[in-house]
């Protein structure tokens, strides 16, 4: 007997809404890092001119080229973290549809324990 499939559409709904809420999640993080490696060191310029980084003056060397490593490394992090994700994705959808073609009881995960 094949599982209900409003059920099962009420599920896929939510996973794909897990999936977009993680993304989003992923996206506010790096922005902020992205945020921060872009305004601290102007804004305190002042103060962080003190600090030395590979022999320049902290501010300097994050406008120069600072900044862009940072942007690199951004990238590296949102594509790490997107591959993640979407493999969490694909595994819940793919044990979402194992039982609704066995017929067994689709829940949210949240099953009492």
């Amino acid at each position: 007997m094949p599982a209900d499939l409003a059920a099962v559409a009420e599920r896929r709904a939510r996973l794909a809404a897990a999936y977009w809420r993680r993304n989003l999640a992923l996206i506010a993080v790096l922005m902020l890092v992205g945020f921060a490696a872009t305004f601290v060191p102007v804004y305190w310029a002042p103060e962080l001119s003190s600090l030395r980084c590979f022999g320049w003056p902290l501010p300097f060397y994050m406008g120069a080229q600072g900044a862009m490593l940072v942007y690199l490394l951004l990238i590296v992090c949102y594509a790490i973290g997107q591959r993640h994700n979407d493999a969490h994705f694909k595994r819940a959808l793919a044990a979402l549809e194992a039982c609704a073609r066995n017929g067994a009881a689709i829940t949210d995960g949240r099953e009492a324990r």
